[in-house]
């Protein structure tokens, strides 16, 4: 009988946060007598302070983003923020923190400010396209301006030039398209 008992299959990150959001505590149960789940739960804790999101479902999306953020790296910038417009599959919190979390390193560590100043203007595009409904007026508005400041970090350690010009613009472009969609009369102001 304790063979079988401990037969099951283990949870993933994505199965805890699912299990958390519904309240299964016969799932959770795994969390705390299996050392494989607990350390699925250690992970969606790790995605949860990358994604800097308290929701557990988002900090799930982290697992994709890396998938996600790939794809729109393979393709020319133009092409990459058209699909990001039109795709709701990349309109998610998890691709847009790793994508800003790319654009800071790409810069800062690695040097490379070509690979950056793509980056941060997917992470731009990406903030614009978050639903407030889903992921809260709020947080929208945070990552928006999180965006904004590696923006201003990369563009700090440039060294200028028409590149830089068309990123300021495409910045100020996003700042505004972000706070137009959080305080337009159809939505109204972020509630408290």
């Amino acid at each position: 009988m304790e063979g079988a008992r401990s037969m099951h299959v283990h949870l993933k990150p994505i199965d805890v946060a699912i299990a958390r959001t519904e309240g299964n505590s016969q799932r959770l149960r795994l969390v705390e007598v299996c050392p494989q789940c607990r350390r699925a739960l250690q992970t969606l804790h790790d995605w949860t302070l990358l994604a800097d999101h308290p929701d557990p479902m988002v900090a799930a999306e982290i697992e994709m983003g890396h998938r996600r953020l790939d794809r729109l790296l393979s393709l020319p910038l133009e092409q990459a923020l058209r699909l990001i417009r039109t795709d709701e599959e990349f309109h998610r919190w998890g691709l847009t923190r790793l994508t800003i979390l790319a654009a800071l390193h790409a810069a800062l560590h690695d040097k490379d400010l070509d690979r950056a100043f793509k980056l941060v203007t997917l992470s731009l595009q990406l903030s614009a396209v978050l639903d407030p409904d889903l992921y809260g007026a709020g947080d929208c508005l945070r990552i928006g301006f999180q965006a904004i400041e590696a923006c201003v970090r990369i563009l700090a350690t440039s060294r200028g030039g028409s590149e830089l010009d068309r990123v300021i613009e495409a910045s100020f472009l996003q700042i505004y398209t972000l706070l137009d969609s959080l305080f337009s009369p159809r939505t109204g102001p972020p509630s408290r």
